[in-house]
């Protein structure tokens, strides 16, 4: 993480903005298998 200070500043902006897009996808999935999960919860309480 310190390595990416080092760099230039546009260097070290496009990695930063490069692991926010995958913490953001990350998160994404969550919410999608946490709501999959849901959706089978519901499922199974309805029957």
């Amino acid at each position: 993480m310190a390595r990416a200070f080092n760099c230039t500043n546009s260097g070290a902006r496009t990695y930063s903005s490069s692991v926010m897009r995958h913490d953001l996808h990350h998160s994404y999935r969550m919410l999608y298998m946490m709501l999959l999960d849901g959706k089978i919860d519901a499922a199974k309480n309805l029957s």
